[in-house]
């Protein structure tokens, strides 16, 4: 009999808890005859500008500051503390933020602390974490007033819970300072400024841009530089003229080396950073789409723009049209002129159970007037839009991505009544975006369903959580590969050297260029 391999063992008590945990939730969501009454699908590119804008929330600070990957975070010790985590191996990421000298600190819902806090504003951080200290000073004070077995029994209880959690806490309460620290100074404030300018649509004069290159000199990081200059060019379709655009590429350069080129290329090529742009996205006009959507707010008392606290004071474009899609006639109501605006193809269709002799369980997508049918679209929304499917039943649909994975809300039953013995239930929403999901629209969506009182509940998914540091480091991979080229196979090289001399290799075209280097763009089918 051999010893035992406590490394599998371990692997599996791992897998089983984590398969209980998604089971718990995938029941939470059934709740009985509940099924996904909507599904939204939002393309990236047709909200871009919501991902260069600042987002205030703990966990989206977190992410811009230290960057989160999955569920964990690389933060430095001497913030957090050696106590909490596991110390971080030495990768580097984009910028040259080294990950040594850091814990490996896990922010998941398993953490109750940071469950409660993840979605809150960074100026409540303060008083939402004196509380939770001084609940946890209760619970320590409770030692000096106890009489009998099972008050200690209780006691011990909650002491082994306060174990665990008082260095999180501390860590916790260290983070926000840091960030509360970091967003109150001048530097921040003037980035901050200049973002504001450029998103109102206040600075005609290009007066950031000017901002933007005394901050290059001043030592500003590149992902700050590369985030309001493609903020800029997506406002105002790119810079003002050719030769201004030239010099900041000049600049750039000069400031941050030459090894950022192929970047900047990528970013031209997908138009993300540009001169100014002709002929194209002749729709396309921010300052109109700011105005319908209500997108900039000045003040955050009206009950319908609460969900702009996560960017303090912009409502993001892509949670603007979830909200949107509950009001009266949806998305061909009020806002049908403003949505022609927006990037990509819309698409509004119910699905309603077929008539007649049907397989059972079969639906059918009936296309509202003067919309083509899901089929014609389903090229075009790949590419940049935005898509809702409505109805009982709508849960059916799938997302099948070419890189093999499959997104899919499968009700366990086809129908159901909004009114089940006298109560109304809330509907379930599927919001899935395509090239990827901030923090800060997590956290707006989730006030939204709160907003509605709860009539709507958000189910999200995306093909990856994004920000402008990690869309960045994207295309910089994309970059690479662009460049290198993908590996020849045997017959490749045959057929290459044949046609050497005779006819040079084809190359990309600038669509497949485009679609190939934007982070988490996949084609995706609906059945």
């Amino acid at each position: 009999m051999g010893v035992p391999r406590v490394v599998d063992f371990s692997a599996k008590l791992t897998l089983n808890k984590r398969r209980q945990q998604a089971g718990a939730a995938l029941q939470d969501v059934k709740g009985g005859n509940n099924v996904v009454d909507q599904i939204v699908l939002i393309d990236r590119k047709t909200d871009i500008t919501s991902l260069f804008c600042s987002q205030f929330t703990y966990e989206s600070l977190l992410d811009q500051e230290f960057g989160i990957a999955g569920t964990k975070a690389a933060l430095p010790a001497t913030v957090v503390g050696s106590e909490v985590g596991q110390p971080a191996a030495g990768a580097s990421s984009f910028g040259g933020n080294k990950t040594e000298g850091k814990q490996l600190l896990r922010l998941g819902n398993d953490d109750a602390l940071f469950r409660d806090v993840r979605h809150s504003h960074v100026s409540q951080l303060g008083p939402l974490l004196r509380r939770k200290t001084l609940e946890m000073q209760q619970v320590e004070a409770e030692k000096d007033t106890i009489q009998t077995v099972q008050e200690m029994q209780h006691f011990m209880a909650k002491l082994k819970t306060l174990t665990t959690e008082k260095p999180l806490l501390s860590a916790h309460v260290n983070l926000a300072a840091y960030l509360n620290e970091k967003k109150g100074g001048d530097d921040f404030h003037r980035e901050w400024r200049w973002e504001d300018a450029i998103t109102s649509c206040t600075d005609t004069a290009g007066k950031s841009l000017a901002a933007v290159e005394e901050g290059m000199d001043n030592g500003w990081p590149l992902k700050t530089v590369l985030r309001l200059l493609c903020l800029y060019s997506e406002v105002y379709q790119g810079l003002p003229s050719q030769g201004q655009y030239e010099q900041l590429k000049r600049g750039i350069l000069q400031v941050y080396g030459y090894e950022v080129l192929p970047l900047l290329q990528t970013l031209e090529q997908t138009q993300l950073l540009t001169g100014p742009r002709k002929g194209t996205d002749k729709n396309h006009n921010w300052a109109q789409v700011k105005k319908d959507f209500a997108l900039v707010v000045e003040k955050q008392d009206a009950p319908e723009d609460a969900f702009s606290y996560a960017y303090s004071g912009y409502a993001p474009l892509s949670v603007r049209l979830v909200q949107k899609l509950a009001s009266p006639h949806g998305w061909r109501g009020s806002v049908s002129d403003s949505m022609a605006l927006l990037a990509g193809p819309v698409l509004e269709a119910d699905r309603e159970p077929r008539r007649g002799k049907t397989a059972r369980g079969s639906t059918a997508v009936e296309t509202l007037p003067g919309v083509r049918s899901l089929a014609d679209h389903v090229a075009d929304v790949a590419g940049a839009g935005v898509g809702a499917i409505m109805g009982a039943g709508a849960g059916n649909a799938s997302c099948n991505f070419k890189n093999g994975s499959t997104v899919s809300a499968n009700p366990a039953s086809a129908t159901s009544s909004d009114v089940e013995g006298g109560s109304q239930r809330s509907k379930i929403v599927f919001v899935f975006f395509i090239g990827g999901a901030t923090y800060g629209e997590i956290a707006a969506l989730r006030r939204l369903s709160e907003m509605e009182g709860g009539e709507r509940k958000f189910l999200i998914g995306a093909t990856n959580f994004t920000s402008p540091e990690k869309m960045f480091r994207s295309l910089e991979a994309s970059a690479s590969l662009l460049r290198a080229g993908p590996p020849l196979l045997p017959q490749d090289r045959r057929r290459s050297s044949t046609a050497a001399g005779s006819q040079s290799p084809e190359k990309p075209t600038a669509s497949q260029t485009v679609l190939d280097a934007l982070p988490g763009r996949s084609w995706f089918r609906l059945g």
